[in-house]
């Protein structure tokens, strides 16, 4: 999981871009909530690394917080929604 997570913000992961942003509906509903690239970009990064590092996130509140299916979160931040966008899968 590291060691993805150090290639994909180093820049040496493959691109990835914003379904919607092409006009096609996704199969995935987190992937239709990412920004298209140039706001995912705004925060650092592809939008593969955008919804990698809220994943990443949600499994450490998963792992350390004990965080579950049907429990309330209040996510406080400045932001443009990394961490809310992942919650959403849980």
């Amino acid at each position: 999981m590291l060691e993805k997570l150090s290639r994909l913000l180093s820049g040496r992961a493959r691109e990835s871009s914003n379904p919607l942003a092409k006009g096609v509906a996704p199969e995935d509903p987190v992937a239709a909530m990412i920004p298209e690239h140039s706001i995912a970009a705004y925060v650092g990064g592809t939008a593969e690394q955008f919804r990698f590092v809220g994943e990443f996130n949600l499994q450490r509140m998963v792992e350390f917080a004990r965080l579950s299916p049907g429990e309330r979160v209040l996510e406080i931040g400045c932001g443009i929604g990394r961490i809310a966008i992942a919650l959403t899968s849980i």
